[in-house]
C-alpha cells in the first residue's frame, strides 16, 4: 500500500488532523501513514508534514474584497465629484438655456460699442448676437476684449473674430 493513502481501518481523525502546533502557531500538522519498515527509523511520535498556512483562504478573500471595496469607493467618489461639477455648471443656467445672472441690456451696450463703426447696422447685428450668447459686452468702441472672454473667443465659420 502507498504510504500516503488512507486505510479504511484507520479512523479518519487519526489520519487527517489540523491545528496549530506549539512550535509554529501558523502551521498545520497533517499526519500521514508510513510503511511499517519506515516506522522503525522514525521517532516515536507520529510523523507529520508542516504546512505554512499564514494566510488562509478567508484572509485572501477578505483582502480581495477590501481591494474591490476600495475601487468601488473611488469610482463612487469620482461619480459624486462629476455630479457636483455638473450641478454647479447647471446652476448658472435655467432649463431654457438662459443665464440666471441678470441679463444686460445688449441694445444699449452695442449702440455704445458700434457708435464709431463705418457700418453701424452690421456692427450692431454682430454685437447683438455675441452679447446675447455671452451675456456680456466689452466697454468702449474697440478692444477691451479681456473683460468678456466669451465675446473675444467667438469666431465665424471661416475662423475670423465674429464680435466687433
Amino acid at each position: 500500500m502507498h504510504p500516503r493513502t488512507h486505510d479504511s481501518n484507520i479512523p479518519r481523525d487519526d489520519y487527517f488532523s489540523a491545528g496549530p502546533s506549539s512550535d509554529a502557531p501558523w502551521s498545520v500538522r497533517v499526519p500521514f501513514r508510513v510503511d511499517p519498515l519506515e516506522e522503525q527509523s522514525l521517532s516515536p511520535e507520529r510523523p507529520t508534514w508542516v504546512l505554512d498556512c499564514r494566510t488562509s483562504h478567508t484572509e485572501h478573500a477578505l483582502r480581495l474584497l477590501n481591494d474591490w471595496f476600495s475601487i468601488v469607493c473611488l469610482l463612487l467618489l469620482a461619480l459624486i465629484d462629476a455630479h457636483i461639477v455638473e450641478s454647479r455648471l447647471a446652476a448658472a443656467h435655467t432649463g431654457n438655456g438662459r443665464s440666471l445672472l441678470a441679463p444686460i441690456d445688449c441694445g444699449s451696450a452695442c449702440d455704445a460699442r458700434c457708435r464709431l463703426s463705418s457700418m453701424p447696422n452690421l456692427c450692431k447685428r454682430a454685437c447683438g448676437t455675441c452679447c446675447g450668447r455671452c451675456n456680456c459686452g466689452p466697454p468702449g468702441t474697440s478692444g477691451n476684449e479681456d473683460v468678456c472672454p466669451c465675446y473675444a473667443n467667438m469666431t465665424t465659420h471661416g475662423g475670423k473674430h465674429k464680435c466687433p
